[in-house]
């Protein structure tokens, strides 16, 4: 049976975890410097970074890959993380720049990109109701009225000001109505 990428990769992030536990460093090394291991923090996020993944690609076959990139990019810069900023503020962040830049590169025809396919037979009505709301309005209205976060973490993670997250809980608000 095959697994899903986001399967694969959460069982990967808890393997390398026991595997980096259970590794000892030489007497004559010094120890490396603490780092925040994230990997477990990843795995308990990761059906909301799927949510929110969906909302910015609308296409369910890119969704996976997607997860699977920003969890690897946090994993890999976690050395550099301050804990400034809640880790999900950070993935979600990171979400809506990899999706921007799939996007750009679908419009501009790079090779190995696809166009979104529209199979709506097996999919949840709730699904087909945030459909109807532009892009970013969907996001917003993802982060603030599901995953509950204020105007101010949603204006960092959409890369505006907090009166444009307003405006857009203001339109799905009524194209929701």
């Amino acid at each position: 049976l095959g697994e899903s990428p986001i399967c694969l990769s959460a069982g990967l992030l808890l393997k390398t975890t026991r595997r980096d536990q259970r590794e000892k460093t030489d007497e004559h090394m010094e120890p490396a410097p603490a780092r925040p291991d994230i990997r477990r923090d990843l795995v308990a996020i990761l059906p909301r970074l799927r949510r929110f993944a969906l909302t910015l690609c609308r296409d369910e076959s890119r969704v996976d890959d997607l997860v699977t990139r920003a969890c690897e990019d946090a994993v890999l810069k976690s050395s550099a993380w301050r804990g400034d900023m809640a880790l999900e503020v950070r993935l979600f962040t990171v979400l809506r720049l990899l999706a921007r830049r799939d996007a750009q590169r679908r419009k501009a025809g790079e090779p190995g990109t696809r166009s979104r396919t529209q199979n709506t037979h097996n999919r949840p009505t709730s699904r087909l109701i945030i459909d109807t709301l532009p892009n970013d309005s969907a996001a917003v209205f993802l982060l603030c009225a599901v995953e509950r976060l204020g105007y101010r973490d949603a204006a960092a993670i959409m890369g505006t000001t907090e009166d444009s997250i307003a405006k857009s809980m203001f339109t799905a608000r009524r194209a929701l109505s």
